[in-house]
């Protein structure tokens, strides 16, 4: 049966994931991708560094006297659909060059992502790229997605990381199909777009 919903999603919901299953992040963008995206306005092409940036190669060491600016967020600030010359983190960088200071705005995102994956996401990676200024974008989904995700936790030491959201089970059946999301359209699908981790976490 589930062959059959599979072999039915192949089909008439075709879905390349643009991402990779993380240990520590849930799923992140996968690295050294070349895609485009398609919408009734028309096509962006777009890609992916090593590191997974999109549209972005930035090193982790910063120019002297220059101002880094790094942006995390979701799909919003991913901008699949917008040209990098149009994309807002271009347009900032630009304007604020204007004023005859060097900055350099970088922006890792991944669609999807709550606050608590972009906070992960500095603790583990970001900050190696010595930011002078963090800007966490912020949608009304993100509180969901946080509920979800489960990457924290809430005790009598205020908010701590967990490597554990849930029970066992549910634990190893997230691990399962986060890493199934890779291979088949029904997980990706499941897991980005339905909110399939919901039942996981009582």
């Amino acid at each position: 049966c589930m062959l059959l919903v599979v072999i039915v999603f192949r089909i008439y919901l075709p879905f390349k994931s643009i991402y990779v299953p993380d240990d520590e992040l849930n799923y992140k963008p996968k690295p050294g991708f070349e895609g485009i995206y398609k919408s009734p306005e028309g096509e962006v092409k777009f890609w992916t560094n090593r590191e997974g940036f999109v549209n972005q190669n930035p090193s982790k060491a910063k120019n002297a006297g220059t101002t880094r600016i790094l942006v995390v967020g979701d799909s919003f600030v991913e901008g699949l659909y917008t040209d990098k010359e149009h994309h807002f983190t271009t347009l900032l960088q630009q304007k604020l060059n204007s004023s005859g200071e060097k900055y350099e705005v970088i922006s890792y995102v991944t669609s999807s992502w709550g606050t608590d994956n972009e906070y992960k996401y500095l603790l583990t990676q970001g900050m190696q790229y010595s930011p002078d200024i963090v800007i966490m974008t912020y949608y009304q989904n993100d509180l969901e997605n946080v509920a979800v995700s489960r990457l924290f936790r809430v005790d009598g030491e205020g908010v701590m990381p967990t490597d554990v959201g849930g029970t066992a089970l549910g634990n190893k059946v997230k691990k399962l199909v986060t890493k199934c999301s890779f291979y088949s359209s029904f997980c990706s699908y499941f897991q980005i777009h339905a909110g399939g981790f919901k039942f996981l976490h009582p």
